[in-house]
């Protein structure tokens, strides 16, 4: 279990790094009844409307592939620049 907490931790951490990185919603979530990690990443589209991308995994906290898996998702997201009007 030390080798999934360790991977659970940096899934956090990317998601804090993408939070302070982007204008998105980032949640991350433990269930203990479930034992399962749920990530959901919310891409700001019209806030009025709530139309914008969101993409969510959900993965036991036991499978230290599906885990991995997760993270190089996570890691692999691109820091999206929207500078196409200005600011």
């Amino acid at each position: 279990m030390d080798k999934n907490l360790e991977i659970i931790q940096q899934i956090f951490q990317e998601a804090i790094r993408l939070d302070c990185l982007q204008d998105q919603n980032i949640e991350v979530n433990y269930h203990s009844g479930s034992k399962r990690l749920r990530v959901e990443i919310a891409y700001q589209g019209n806030p009025t409307f709530n139309d914008g991308l969101s993409r969510s995994y959900s993965v036991s906290v036991k499978n230290s592939d599906l885990l991995n898996k997760v993270l190089c998702e996570i890691k692999a997201l691109e820091i999206i620049d929207d500078d196409l009007l200005g600011d």
